[in-house]
C-alpha cells in the first residue's frame, strides 16, 4: 500500500539536487527519471528481505494549492512566511523502512546547507527537518506518522 508525505525545502533545492543525494545511498539499486506526467520525478527502487520497495519523489505540480493549504494550518506566522518561499516535493513510498532510510540520509545531506526544511507527515503535523533527524537518532525505527508536536514541546518555532 502506497503512502506519501511532503518534503518542504528552500526554493534553490532542485529535484536534481535531491536525486543526486538519494542516488548515492547504498540501499538504492535502481533509479529512474520520469519526465512524462504533470511534473518530472524520479523513482528509486530496491529490495530488502525479499520484498521490492520504491520511493517516488516529485515536485508538486501546483505549488499554490499546497501553499494555500499550509497557510490555513495553525502555524506560527514566521513559519507561514517561510513556507511562502519554499518548494514542495511529494514523496510516495511502499515501505516505511526504506523511505525512512532515504529521508534520514537526504535530510542529513541537505540540512547542512539548508536548515529550514520541513516534513509533512500526512497526519496533520509539520515537522522541522532537524527534529526528524533528532527522532531518528533517538530511534532508528522511528515512524513519523506517530509524531505529535504536543509530545515534543517547542518543535515548531
Amino acid at each position: 500500500m502506497s503512502k506519501s508525505i511532503v518534503l518542504i525545502v528552500p526554493a534553490d533545492v532542485t529535484l536534481s539536487h535531491i536525486g543526486t543525494s538519494v542516488s548515492e545511498q547504498s540501499i538504492v539499486e535502481r533509479i529512474y527519471t520520469i519526465t512524462e506526467g504533470p511534473s518530472p520525478r524520479f523513482q528509486v527502487q530496491g529490495s530488502s528481505n525479499g520484498l521490492d520497495w520504491y520511493v517516488d519523489i516529485m515536485e508538486l505540480p501546483n505549488r499554490q494549492d499546497a501553499l494555500r493549504e499550509y497557510l490555513e494550518w495553525d502555524l506560527p506566522t514566521s513559519v507561514k512566511q517561510q513556507l511562502e518561499k519554499e518548494t514542495f516535493y511529494s514523496i510516495s513510498y511502499n515501505s516505511l523502512t526504506s523511505a525512512s532510510f532515504i529521508i534520514r540520509d537526504l535530510l542529513s545531506t541537505l540540512i547542512v546547507s539548508h536548515p529550514d526544511i520541513w516534513l509533512d507527515n500526512d497526519y496533520g503535523e509539520l515537522i522541522p527537518g532537524q527534529t526528524v533527524l533528532n527522532e531518528f537518532k533517538r530511534n532508528p525505527q522511528w515512524d513519523w506518522h506517530t509524531y505529535r508536536k504536543d509530545e515534543r514541546k517547542g518543535a515548531l518555532r
